[in-house]
């Protein structure tokens, strides 16, 4: 299967959308609230790394389909929205069980 225009289309569909929900952030959400948003953070960074891996491989003409890094790219961002939209839905609260 290859990254195509398409996949891009749909992350950035989903994008739009959770972010009408959730509004423009202006503060750091901060990892580990719970362990959803833990795991969503840790998931967040590799597909950074992988990010820049990929531009990496680029710059040695190592990347036959450049259209990765604009996936990668707005993968970490869909990640990013996806936390956001799960804040406070997560049952396993971390606070709450180190609390009781």
């Amino acid at each position: 299967m290859f990254i195509n225009q398409d996949h891009i289309k749909a992350l950035e569909k989903d994008l739009d959308e959770w972010n009408e929900i959730v509004g423009k952030q202006n503060t750091f959400s901060n990892p580990g609230n719970s362990m959803l948003d833990a795991h969503l953070h840790l998931a967040r960074t590799i597909v950074r790394r992988a990010e820049r891996g990929a531009v990496a491989l680029q710059h040695l003409d190592g990347i036959s389909n450049p259209t990765i890094i604009v996936y990668l790219n707005r993968l970490s961002s869909w990640i990013y929205a996806l936390t956001l939209m799960t804040q406070g839905s997560d049952k396993n609260n971390i606070n709450k069980a180190d609390t009781a």
